[in-house]
């Protein structure tokens, strides 16, 4: 069976707008340049066993779309059958994973928060105009069919990479794999301490998080300032400290952004990370994350995770 690009979505969220059906277009026009098989669930034949024909489907994937509204987050069927096969295959560095936000949705509390959303959670593609969404599916097919021809295995003619160059790419897989744990685990608290304080101090106001802490630093009590200073730790910690070694090791070797020009976004997307960090969060007490994403034109790559993985992989001896 061929590799697997796999489309997961809700009916539901796709019955007006029909999300699913203009992005195949898309994605049909790609052509060979797309050296996937695009699946969904039109594709189950009558009488099949559905479970079965989507494991096989998510075991197969090497890319997911996943198409995310409250149908999507509310599926039970996804929340336990397709989600954990995802996000998993996605850790272990299978899966190049694509979350779309389509429509006005509870990310920020969902299980995919942790990733980095294709578009702007703040921005559904359901509050665009249909210019703006056809944008934004035609950036999605353009973006996967690039990172996809990255990922294919170098032809036997190509040259064997240097060990300088294989060993900069372990360091900065290594250095991704602790900072991308240290996120994790700081998700989760600050998502914690916001529930938390906006209980106790019925706070209805919806606020992005740097501001969040900002605005209601000095309301917090104790408990909440011990969990603020922990949240905070993780940035001051492994986030800045491995943010700051990634781009060391990029400009040591600026020959790893040739072998893979994703790392060039990463790199761009470092270099306002620890400048924000250096020049604003540093003197401001009220902060304990420091965000730098879709709203300053340089989000954290989707994907650059596992290219690096891809690559280590494919020149691994």
């Amino acid at each position: 069976m061929d590799p697997v690009l796999f489309i997961s979505y809700s009916h539901s969220d796709n019955e007006k707008h029909r999300w699913r059906e203009r992005l195949t277009v898309f994605l049909s026009a790609l052509g060979d340049e797309l050296p996937l098989s695009v699946w969904e669930d039109s594709k189950i034949d009558p009488g099949a066993k559905y479970r079965d024909e989507i494991g096989a489907a998510i075991a197969q994937a090497r890319a997911a779309i996943l198409l995310v509204g409250p149908g999507f987050l509310g599926s039970k069927f996804i929340k336990e059958h397709e989600l954990p096969h995802l996000l998993r295959a996605v850790e272990s560095g299978d899966v190049n994973l694509y979350p779309v936000v389509v429509a006005w949705c509870p990310w920020e509390q969902s299980d995919l928060e942790p990733y980095e959303a294709f578009n702007d959670p703040k921005a559904p593609l359901e509050s665009l105009t249909e210019s703006d969404q056809n944008m934004w599916l035609n950036k999605l097919c353009i973006a996967l069919g690039e990172d996809m021809r990255r990922a294919q295995v170098v032809s036997p003619k190509e040259p064997a990479p240097g060990r300088e160059l294989y060993d900069a790419m372990v360091a900065i897989a290594d250095h991704l794999d602790t900072t991308k744990t240290a996120f994790i685990a700081q998700v989760r608290l600050r998502n914690s301490l916001v529930e938390e304080m906006t209980k106790r101090l019925e706070i209805t106001e919806l606020l992005e998080y740097e501001l969040f802490f900002f605005r209601h630093f000095e309301a917090m009590n104790e408990e909440e300032r011990f969990a603020f200073k922990k949240i905070r730790a993780y940035t001051t910690g492994p986030l800045h400290d491995g943010n700051q070694a990634i781009l060391q090791v990029m400009s040591e070797n600026p020959q790893v952004q040739q072998e893979l020009p994703i790392l060039a976004a990463l790199k761009t997307h470092l270099i306002v990370w620890l400048n924000k960090y250096d020049k604003v969060f540093l003197d401001t007490k009220e902060m304990c994350l420091v965000y730098v994403g879709v709203e300053d034109g340089v989000p954290f790559p989707t994907g650059v995770d596992s290219a690096v993985e891809g690559w280590l992989e494919e020149h691994r001896a």
